[in-house]
C-alpha cells in the first residue's frame, strides 16, 4: 500500500509539473513591451497613439485602457492587422508595408480583457508601417466599437 501512495504521489506531482509548463504567451513572455493607451469617450474608441511608435527593443505591443474603459473590454480576435493596407499618410515617412503576421503573433486579450497583446517575433524593419483594426467589446454584448489606426516600427 505504502508503495501504491508513493506512485500516485508521484504521478500527480508530474501531472501539476506539465501543467505548468504548458502554457502560452501571456504578459511576463513579452519583454519591454511598448504600451499603447486607448479610451472609450461617449461610445467612441480612440486610441492615444498613432501611429503607435514600436521600438527594436519592443518584444510586443500592449494596448491598455487609459481613464475611460466606459465597461468595455478587448475580445478574442479584438485585433486584426491589415495585410494590404491603403497608402499611410505621408507624415508617417514610411519606408514599407510588409506583411504584418510575419511580425505580430498571438495577438490576444490578456487580464480578463484589460489589456490587448501582440507579440512581436519577427524582425524589426526600420520605418516600417502597419495598419490595424482594433475593437473593444461590453462583456455582456451589444455592438463592439472599433477604430483603424497605425503602428510603425521605429
Amino acid at each position: 500500500m505504502n508503495r501504491l501512495n508513493t506512485a500516485t504521489g508521484l504521478a500527480l506531482l508530474v501531472l501539476c509539473g506539465c501543467s505548468s509548463m504548458e502554457r502560452d504567451f501571456d504578459a511576463a513572455d513579452a519583454s519591454n513591451p511598448r504600451h499603447a493607451t486607448v479610451n472609450v469617450v461617449n461610445g467612441v474608441l480612440a486610441v492615444a497613439e498613432e501611429p503607435v511608435d514600436l521600438f527594436a527593443n519592443n518584444g510586443a505591443i500592449r494596448w491598455v485602457f487609459g481613464s475611460n474603459p466606459d465597461g468595455y473590454v478587448f475580445p478574442t480576435g479584438g485585433i486584426k492587422f491589415d495585410a494590404r493596407p491603403p497608402s499611410p499618410p505621408a507624415s508617417m515617412n514610411c519606408g514599407s508595408l510588409p506583411d504584418p503576421g510575419l511580425v505580430f503573433k498571438n495577438c490576444k486579450p490578456l487580464q480578463r480583457g484589460t489589456m490587448l497583446q501582440c507579440v512581436k517575433t519577427g524582425p524589426h524593419v526600420v520605418n516600417a508601417c502597419y495598419k490595424y483594426d482594433i475593437k473593444v467589446e461590453l462583456p455582456g454584448g451589444g455592438r463592439p466599437i472599433e477604430v483603424d489606426p497605425w503602428a510603425k516600427l521605429k
